[in-house]
């Protein structure tokens, strides 16, 4: 089953491939990037040189982070290619979507974790009967 597989470890525009390689693909980037995060917080708790070590791991983490998105971006355009959609305008379109989609989710993300949390006793106007569940007048 494994060796049948098409590994794409390297991103190529209109190559074929199936279902299952565009997933087994993903998983082994996924595993890879643990596997290099990991090693990496290791490194980085036993390292006398915390700043470099941190430097360094950012460094990886961003350049890891622009190889996964490119070849996201290379395997979903032959992933959509061998889905059916036929012309090359459109798939760079549900690419450019994914992308914003994403983009708006992680942005909603970071708010979410810098907001403060209001308290909900602000919220309430004790004088206000409308919010109240009195029952029937």
């Amino acid at each position: 089953m494994m060796s049948d597989i098409k590994w794409a470890f390297w991103p190529e525009w209109n190559s074929p491939m199936t279902r299952q390689d565009f997933i087994w693909n993903n998983i082994a980037l996924f595993g890879i990037c643990i596997l290099v995060a990991s090693v990496g917080a290791v490194l980085l708790a036993i390292s006398g040189d915390s700043p470099t070590m941190l430097a360094l791991l950012i460094m990886t983490g961003v350049l890891g982070g622009f190889y996964t998105l490119l070849l996201s971006i290379c395997w979903l355009n032959n992933r959509l290619r061998d889905g059916g959609v036929s012309s090359e305008g459109w798939r760079i379109v549900i690419i450019i979507l994914s992308l914003l989609v994403g983009f708006v989710g992680v942005v909603a993300f970071i708010y979410s974790l810098v907001k403060p949390t209001e308290d909900p006793r602000e919220l309430t106007v004790e004088d206000d009967n409308e919010c109240r569940d009195e029952g029937p007048r």
